[in-house]
């Protein structure tokens, strides 16, 4: 499967406030301030990180491109992708503990999405219907005979 396809689904409320099943705390982004609160903890954010966050919040679940989320925090500025890259660390950061994780698609750009659980399973798919795990065997059968 190529990286580009990796999924950007999720349950998020795209209202600011999200319950898992791992963690019952309550989020909130207020772009007024602009700060993200986690449970007790409140994070202020720099313009630009409040930026790069209210797009991926405002499309959560999908993937949004590099140059997208670079001019949404630095319009008509031109920015090394290491910008990028501080930025989206400092967010993580923020929304450590949750609930959700600020996706990688390499060689594309991120996508904000629901958490996975401690099992490694995604809090969305948690819920997938037994058919879509029945799909994925042939390819560990495959990987199984390889690697003999």
């Amino acid at each position: 499967m190529a990286l580009t396809n990796v999924s950007c689904s999720s349950d998020l409320d795209r209202m600011g406030s999200v319950t898992t099943s791992s963690s019952a705390d309550r989020f909130h982004f207020d772009p007024a301030i602009p700060a993200i609160t986690v449970g007790d903890r409140t994070t202020l954010l720099d313009s630009r990180a409040a930026a790069i966050f209210t797009l991926l919040q405002a499309r959560a679940g999908e993937r949004i491109g590099k140059d997208e989320l670079m001019s949404a925090a630095w319009p008509s500025q031109v920015v090394h992708e290491n910008s990028l890259a501080k930025a989206i660390s400092k967010l993580r950061r923020a929304i450590a503990g949750s609930g959700l994780e600020i996706a990688a698609i390499y060689g594309v750009g991120y996508c904000l999405r629901a958490a996975a659980s401690p099992e490694g399973i995604p809090i969305a798919a948690a819920a997938a219907p037994a058919g879509a795990e029945a799909r994925r065997w042939p390819l560990w059968a495959a990987i199984a005979v390889l690697s003999l």
